[in-house]
């Protein structure tokens, strides 16, 4: 019991307090209670991990002189405890302060994301900017047109001896098997 007390403790800790850890981000309290009492080589349930729970409580409502609405109260409030929770206890301070910084660093770092982002888009945007107005100069020309023009029956050459080559391929297809059966 004794254990199971002091590994909840932990894991309240460790979770409300934003601490890395290597757990899955997906247990409770109870659950990462249970798991370091196997890594500690101790098999614990979550029964037995409720049990001290309120064993907890009782303590810490007879420390602070709590009636049996109190103690009540306290072990719904320790039952409740959630990873999302906010920090408890005289480092609750320290702990969000910590998580503070954490935070801010992140906000940094996706600022400068944003940054790079947005400055690759606007150096995107003018380089196509550049090509379309180049585009609109060109298509306009003299030039342009003699060279559409030029390109134009080169184009149909092509088709045609496509289309020819289909046909032919499609005739030799079908007199392979005509051969064959006779």
């Amino acid at each position: 019991m004794v254990l199971a007390r002091g590994l909840w403790r932990f894991a309240a800790a460790l979770l409300t307090g934003g601490y890395a850890h290597p757990w899955s981000s997906t247990l409770d309290v109870a659950g990462l209670a249970v798991v370091l009492g196997g890594i500690a080589g101790r098999d614990l349930d979550r029964a037995t991990v409720s049990t001290a729970v309120e064993a907890e409580a009782a303590i810490t409502a007879a420390l602070r002189g709590l009636d049996a609405d109190g103690r009540f109260k306290l072990v719904g409030e320790l039952h409740s405890v959630e990873p999302t929770a906010p920090p408890s206890g005289s480092n609750s301070l320290q702990q969000l302060r910590e998580a503070w910084l954490r935070q801010r660093e992140e906000l940094t770092r996706l600022a400068a994301l944003l940054r790079w982002t947005e400055e690759l888009l606007t150096s995107r945007e003018r380089a196509l900017r550049r090509a379309d107005s180049t585009i609109n100069l060109l298509s306009g020309s003299l030039s342009y047109r003699v060279g559409r023009l030029a390109i134009l029956p080169a184009r149909l050459i092509k088709r045609v001896a496509k289309a020819a080559k289909r046909r032919i391929r499609a005739a030799l297809s079908q007199r392979g098997p005509q051969e064959e059966q006779q």
